[in-house]
């Protein structure tokens, strides 16, 4: 999933020192400032996104990629 994300949104990713989480962060290009996680647990998955000011308006549009690539994956 996280490297579905990383193509869509142009992610760079890195594993957090427990292996349960992998922190992104975008550095370029339009998606320039989106921060966040992805945390793995047996039971869920959990994906927290901070958008920039800027692109807070395209909120609902990176909700739909990320849960259409959850959907897909977890599926």
């Amino acid at each position: 999933m996280a490297e579905g994300l990383k193509e869509e949104l142009h992610l760079e990713l890195s594993w957090r020192g427990d292996h349960k989480a992998i922190e992104f962060e975008s550095t370029g290009g339009l998606t320039k400032g989106i921060k966040g996680e992805i945390e793995l647990d047996p039971e869920f998955v959990c994906v927290r996104v901070k958008l920039p000011f800027g692109l807070k308006p395209m909120r609902s549009s990176f909700e739909r990629v990320i849960s259409d690539e959850m959907d897909e994956r977890l599926a």
